[in-house]
């Protein structure tokens, strides 16, 4: 497809100048919708004609495969015999006509001039149309022959009866047709050939067509991905997908199954720009209408609720598996009314609204946005503006200023789901563990049977809220949560899980016992005022442990003030190691997802310091694959900076196997980097935090 030009309003632009009293509306937004009514934000145009038995044909939006949706198939052909212009009127031939196109298509020219709308729109459906006599004997007569498959039998270009068979195919629901767009040459612009028409109105009613536009995803293709998972789905008490959506058909063709993720249409006409439009439509009564204001003087916002991506493979859709079993909330913070939309898959809504601050909260898709505020399922925070790191912790609501910006973005965290999901998976793969764990000590010649994970029995379900919060602060801070579980974890936080299973999310932990945060109470700023900020036996000669204490998490942009308030001070602890002695103030931290946003923090700070030392050797040494960022991290989070610059100055000769025997105790700073490196590949191995 072109990057211009390759864009069409509806309506068949030679047709429009017969329209009278055009109204353009949207279906209403709806928290809840039920299967089988309009989607909301589905465009709707009525209209009048100059002439009411000249039915309005309807014209592709853009390239690509054009299937239709029969209300019935009785009467229609079955055998080529029967495919005759004679027999017409006894067709069932109104429906609803679908426009797929592949993404690959036409991504260049939305990137050019509609890059808001990402993901980009495949689906379009056109309610209700009718085949005309000229679509079917001249349109499918006339288009390039293409392969298609007929009952089970394949039908060759060369087919004789390859045109009565095309006829067939589509009437029943199953043919598709590829059009393709070229005004600049009539000969490949099959799209100017007769289309199908907006079905005919009721006596002495308007002419109406409903027009809905959607993203698809990948896992559209799948016939069992959208298979309801009671392990996961069934968390905040919805559907995954309603029962009366269950069918290959819909969730192949319907814009309201959750393979879609419907776009409002009246937004993208009326950000779309001149170049973009077919010469025709460029200029034509319909975009007028289309891009004028609307009559209630909202703009339309893309936000985008999007899960903090990890680095590792692409999970496709799994993140936001559970999105469309809610629905996103809002209503202005001064006051008014509460709106609410259904969460769409891709997580990108398109949203009319003035400018002002607005509340958005997400809760389950049938309970009342009226009757509750603040869900209690997905969390929200928002991405950090600079020059912070990170943002406020996840909070039942966030509020957001809408004034000129066309676009925001907030943070979702699904604890419920990501807790359920991940136990799961490593449930799934308990026969296996060691079978992991063997290949990853083997390839790095160290054992890696540490399971420094929570443990599998049933009776440890609890714990799997830990799962969550790895998951959580791994997203916001760039780790992956694999290696994130497998530092705490080996720092001692296991120790704290008691064997009963029982959980206390609000637990106190010992920082410098069992979490590996000896110095957390310096670098929160939470010394208590009479203690000394550095330990009084450090040198005055030392920089480098000196700059430890006085690093500061919160005022660097690593932790948020509210999460530091979780750290208190707790005792003095002489530590002395490798023949230095240290009075050590050691500290507690308030419950467990404190205490794993602030390992993450530390291994955040660590990693920016050590990819910085990098940067700035000559010649530069950039850390862009996930192992190097580990080894790195670890290296660094385990030993002082001089350590850990040497194991970087030497990094492509340190990050290998191990090799000869394991060192007798545990402060080989090389050896317990490796080491970690390996207990997290059977992790990775194991996908618990990948496949929904």
């Amino acid at each position: 497809m072109r990057v211009d030009t390759f864009l069409r309003t509806p309506i068949s632009a030679d047709q429009q100048t017969q329209l009278r009293e055009l109204a353009v509306t949207e279906v209403p937004l709806d928290g809840d919708p039920k299967p089988g009514d309009p989607f909301p934000q589905t465009l709707e145009l009525s209209f009048d004609t100059d002439s009411p038995g000249r039915p309005v044909q309807i014209a592709p939006l853009w390239e690509g495969v054009l299937q239709f949706v029969p209300d019935s198939v009785a009467g229609n052909p079955t055998v080529p015999g029967e495919v005759v212009p004679g027999r017409y009127d006894k067709w069932s031939v109104t429906g609803d006509l679908v426009l797929k196109t592949p993404t690959m298509v036409h991504e260049d020219a939305f990137g050019q001039h509609l890059p808001g709308f990402d993901p980009v729109p495949q689906l379009v459906r056109y309610s209700k149309v009718t085949l005309t006599r000229e679509f079917l004997f001249t349109t499918l007569a006339s288009v390039p022959r293409r392969r298609f498959t007929l009952g089970g039998v394949s039908v060759a270009e060369t087919d004789p009866l390859h045109h009565q068979k095309l006829v067939i195919s589509l009437l029943s629901g199953t043919g598709r047709l590829w059009i393709t767009v070229d005004p600049a040459d009539p000969a490949r612009d099959t799209a100017a050939l007769p289309m199908p028409v907006i079905a005919p109105p009721a006596a002495g009613g308007k002419t109406r067509l409903r027009l809905t536009v959607a993203a698809t995803s990948f896992e559209v293709l799948s016939p069992t991905w959208f298979d309801q998972r009671p392990a996961y789905d069934d968390l905040p008490g919805e559907q995954l997908v309603p029962p009366a959506l269950r069918t290959l058909t819909d969730q192949l063709t319907n814009p309201a199954h959750p393979a879609h993720s419907v776009i409002s249409a009246w937004a993208l006409f009326q950000a779309a720009p001149d170049a973009a439009y077919a010469p025709d439509h460029a200029a034509a009564p319909l975009r007028a209408a289309l891009a004028a204001p609307r009559p209630d003087g909202r703009r339309y916002r893309r936000l985008e609720l999007r899960r903090p991506p990890l680095p590792g493979p692409d999970t496709g859709a799994a993140p936001r598996r559970p999105y469309p079993a809610h629905q996103l909330c809002w209503r202005p913070v001064g006051g008014g009314a509460t709106e609410s939309l259904r969460l769409p898959l891709s997580g990108v809504v398109h949203l009319p609204l003035a400018d002002d601050t607005y509340r958005f909260w997400v809760i389950p898709r049938s309970a009342d946005p009226s009757a509750v505020l603040a869900g209690d399922q997905v969390r929200l925070s928002l991405p950090p503006a600079l020059p912070r790191l990170v943002g406020a912790p996840p909070q039942p609501t966030v509020d957001v200023p809408l004034g000129a910006a066309p676009a925001a973005a907030i943070d979702t965290h699904l604890r419920q789901y990501d807790a359920a999901m991940v136990w799961e998976n490593y449930w799934a793969v308990a026969s296996r563990q060691k079978q992991l764990q063997d290949k990853a000590g083997a390839h790095w010649n160290v054992d890696a049977h540490l399971a420094w994970i929570v443990p599998r029995n049933v009776r440890n379900r609890p714990q799997s809220a830990l799962y969550a919060l790895f998951r959580e602060s791994a997203g916001r801070h760039g780790l992956s949560p694999e290696f994130l579980q497998v530092v705490f974890f080996g720092e001692g936080g296991a120790n704290e899980l008691p064997a009963s299973g029982a959980f206390n999310a609000n637990e106190v932990l010992q920082a410098y016992d069992f979490v590996g945060l000896d110095l957390i109470v310096y670098r929160t700023g939470r010394l208590p005022a009479g203690r000394p900020a550095i330990p009084p036996e450090v040198p005055a000669s030392a920089a480098d442990e000196r700059a430890e204490y006085m690093f500061n998490l919160v005022t660097a942009g690593y932790v948020d003030p509210a999460v530091a308030l979780a750290v208190n001070w707790d005792r003095t602890e002489v530590r002395t190691e490798a023949g230095f002695t240290r009075s050590l103030e050691v500290g507690t931290v308030n419950g467990w997802a404190a205490a794993i946003e602030l390992v993450a923090a530390e291994l955040h700070a660590r990693l920016d310091e050590m990819t910085a030392y990098l940067a700035g050797k000559v010649p530069p040494v950039a850390v862009t694959d996930e192992l190097s960022r580990r080894f790195l991290t670890y290296a660094r989070f385990n030993s002082r900076p001089s350590t850990a610059r040497a194991l970087a100055d030497n990094l492509s000769a340190k990050l290998r196997p191990w090799v000869g025997s394991p060192p007798p105790d545990n402060t080989n700073v090389h050896f317990n980097t490796i080491q970690r490196l390996a207990v997290a590949q059977w992790h990775d191995l194991a996908g618990a935090y990948r496949d929904a």
